[in-house]
């Protein structure tokens, strides 16, 4: 089965709002991936650390309507955050400037 493959780079504290865009446009998969090479080394009892800076991969169905998925994530996604569709081996980039703090 062919996959549509949504990469978003994005911060810590956006993260759960865009997982919970990403499964209403219907996601199938998200897996989160550090973004910044920052090593999360043996956390504490209980403790589940995200990275700072981070990539969201979602799987979306072949037939999933790519301009309306793009659409609605450059809506409501902020200018630090970068976005690429990968469809069909093709690549659709939306990539916004990374801010650098």
């Amino acid at each position: 089965m062919a996959w549509i493959q949504v990469r978003v780079q994005t911060q810590k504290a956006l993260c759960d709002d865009i997982e919970a865009q990403l499964l209403e446009l219907g996601a199938v998969s998200i897996t989160y991936q550090d973004g910044a090479d920052q090593p999360v080394l043996e956390p504490g009892v209980g403790e589940t650390p995200l990275w700072d800076q981070l990539v969201l991969l979602a799987l979306f169905s072949a037939d999933t309507d790519t301009n309306a998925l793009r659409e609605s994530l450059e809506n409501t996604l902020n200018d630090t955050d970068q976005i690429a569709i990968d469809a069909d081996d093709s690549e659709l980039s939306v990539l916004f400037p990374s801010s650098e703090a």
